[in-house]
């Protein structure tokens, strides 16, 4: 996945956070719009909230995170990577929203993220017609548009966002998202280290926080046994109600820049059978728009005691003791495939799974 996807998704998920039908951090983000603009600006804030649908790029129309309102629709463009801007993309993004999703321009609005806060290029706003007939917006939008840097998304996490979930359970996955911002923000002036010892030093450090990040972050009825070593993360969870123990891991290889995830043995688990695990990863396959995540998993292999399990490439050229290549795999990866398979679990029969009760019947006749 590209660097930008990676911190398309990030931002979605912040985004997202909220309380029953109060999306104050979404609220909070238009606010922070309307300051970089300037201090007496109400462009983004007057905005209404009301259930507003934030999704990362769709097949539909390639934009970064697409944000839909009550009748408005704002899209933000994510440069954080130095990116260059192609033909017409943002006169797209605007002629998409007006003729594919029927918004009238005056409800459409633009946000511009880079890491050094320059402007688009003049061409991307410009729009040719069947007729080569060209269409300008970039005047029509200087009041509906914002340029923004990824350092002043993290003053704003870092400054609005954190105070306003203290002493919540998401002020800890706030805390592990803004230093992954940190790092994609900080990426280019930060290289490999040479020093292996230091290297490894760091790793077993993730290892021990990310320990730490998933003992906070589920409830106490689903709360993991976690066992954590310098390069090797276990999680086991049981669930009574269904009568299902579950095992995950997580497992780094620095010197081969690789990490491991999946699912491990404990006992005789009679649920993760080999038919039940080709289905649920075929489902996860079709259902998650990240389809390499699911996509090649070995399932009953016999390697060791996994079950099922997937092999990740890193990337050697950006190891450094700040590497978001290992803290996105946590995250992105193993906390994923956790959270779905808690969800399955409780209704397996739903999603054409046998459940252990239906299995013990099926073995006994």
């Amino acid at each position: 996945m590209k660097k930008e996807e990676r911190y398309s998704s990030i931002v979605a998920d912040i985004l997202n956070i909220a309380c029953k039908d109060d999306y104050f951090v979404y609220k909070s983000f238009l606010n922070m719009l309307d300051k970089a603009i300037n201090n007496n600006s109400t462009i983004f804030s007057n905005l209404p909230v009301k259930a507003p649908v934030i999704k990362t790029e769709s097949r539909e129309d390639k934009v970064d995170i697409s944000i839909k309102d009550n009748g408005y629709r704002i899209f933000i463009e994510n440069k954080i990577n130095g990116a260059q801007d192609l033909k017409g993309q943002l006169a797209r993004y605007i002629e998409g929203s007006v003729n594919g999703a029927h918004y009238f321009e005056k409800d459409v609005y633009i946000v511009y993220i880079t890491n050094s806060k320059r402007s688009p290029k003049s061409y991307s706003w410009i729009r040719l017609d069947d007729k080569f007939i060209a269409t300008d917006y970039e005047d029509d939008f200087k009041q509906r548009f914002v340029n923004i840097t990824g350092s002043d998304i993290c003053r704003w996490l870092e400054e609005d966002v954190r105070p306003l979930l203290c002493n919540c359970p998401k002020q800890c996955e706030l805390d592990r998202s803004l230093e992954f911002l940190r790092m994609f923000t900080n990426d280019n002036s930060s290289g490999r280290k040479n020093n292996e010892d230091e290297s490894s030093n760091n790793v077993q450090e993730i290892m021990t926080n990310w320990g730490k990040y998933i003992e906070c972050l589920y409830c106490k009825d689903d709360k993991p046994n976690i066992t954590v070593s310098d390069t090797k993360i276990d999680l086991k969870f049981n669930w009574p109600s269904s009568g299902n123990i579950l095992g995950c891991r997580f497992e780094i290889y620095p010197d081969k820049f690789m990490c491991k995830y999946g699912i491990y043995k404990i006992g005789e688990t009679e649920y993760f059978t080999k038919d039940n695990l080709d289905r649920l990863f075929d489902l996860f396959f079709k259902i998650d728009r990240y389809h390499d995540r699911y996509c090649g998993f070995e399932i009953l292999k016999g390697e060791n005691d996994w079950l099922a399990c997937k092999t990740v490439n890193l990337w050697p050229r950006l190891w450094s003791p700040n590497d978001y290549e290992i803290q996105f795999a946590l995250k992105y990866y193993l906390l994923d495939l956790i959270n779905k398979i808690m969800m399955f679990i409780i209704a397996p029969s739903k999603v054409g799974l046998l459940s252990p009760i239906e299995i013990r019947l099926k073995r006994d006749r």
